[in-house]
Parts: C-alpha cells; structure tokens; sequence
C-alpha cells in the first residue's frame, strides 16, 4: 500500500494548512515506504529509524501536534511489536521505558545498564545504545498506533497516510494511560 506515492500530496496537504516552514505545530511522520520524506521538503520529525539512512539517535519526546501515519505502520506490520497490542508487547514498552528512564538519570551507569539490557532483550540484538533507542522507538510506535486503531483518523492523504492531530493529553494518554488492548485480546 505505501511506496511513497503519498508523499507529493502530504507535503501539499502541509503546506495548505501552514504545518510546514517556521512556526508550524510539531510534525511527525511515521512512513513505511521507499520513498525519502526530505526529497519532498516534508519538514517533520520521524517517529521511528525503519530506514538506513536515518542516523543513530536518542528518541525524540513526542508531545500534541500532527501525527502523519502510513497505512502499513499504523497496522505496526513492519515493528517490533506488530498486531495487535497484547499483554508481552506491554510488558516489553514497560522494560525499555524503565530502561530509558534509568539511563536520563545515571549517565556513569550507562555501560551496566547496557550490560543488563542486552542479557534482557538479546532476542532483539541489543548490543550498542543505538539498538536500544531503535527498539524503544519501535515498541513506544506500536503503542501508540494502538491507541491510534481506536479512533477515525482527521484527515487522509491519499490512500495511505492517515493524519492525526493529537494534544499533550492524547499523547500522554496513548503512551501512558492504561493499556490498548485490542478487544478480547490480552
């Protein structure tokens, strides 16, 4: 569903609404396809590094704005936590949450930390910061998509890019409200 075809149209759709150039509302993309989102001039800020020519990166903190979500990542296909949201997915946000936490607040005890992320989340090939920063974003991603599925969305580029517009409370809620379990799935 998404090979960039999109992309033209939510630069257009940004630009008519004045979400792009200085002073726009926070933007944030979160796009499955080949296409590269800067060859369009699309300023936003990307919610995950499913593509190698994103650099390595701390998370960014999500706060309200616009949320431009792809097809195929809003159903979290292609993350480290895909389908529906079940109780393991929110048992492994909770751990790399915590992991996030403990490494803002002991800078000296990063290198343990790191030691004790890696015997806990080998199954993904934890090895360096980088690989536990690609993962927290894929998983807080899926949890929020989760949170997402329940709702219309605002607005639709195309056929594949859904747009939401999300306060501080909806972001809070998504990523730290109770759970989104899918109905009748835990």
């Amino acid at each position: 569903l998404d090979w960039g075809q999109d992309l033209p149209g939510l630069k257009r759709y940004l630009d008519e609404r004045g979400w792009q150039g200085r002073g726009h509302p926070p933007v944030y993309l979160a796009y499955f396809g080949t296409g590269h989102p800067p060859h369009y001039r699309i300023d936003a800020i990307p919610l995950f590094r499913f593509h190698e020519f994103l650099p390595d990166r701390y998370p960014v903190p999500l706060t309200g704005g616009v949320y431009c979500i792809s097809a195929t990542v809003l159903q979290a296909v292609y993350l480290h936590a895909p389908g529906p949201w079940i109780r393991s997915h929110e048992q492994l946000y909770q751990l790399l949450s915590e992991l996030m936490r403990m490494y803002e607040q002991d800078p000296a005890g990063r290198p343990a930390l790191l030691e004790r992320a890696a015997s806990l989340l080998g199954q993904f090939g934890i090895g360096t910061w980088g690989d536990v920063f690609d993962l927290y974003e894929h998983v807080r991603l899926a949890r929020l998509c989760a949170y997402l599925r329940q709702r219309e969305p605002d607005d639709q580029v195309g056929y594949s890019i859904l747009i939401y517009r999300l306060t501080d409370a909806d972001v809070d809620k998504a990523l730290h409200g109770p759970p989104p379990f899918s109905r009748g799935r835990r």
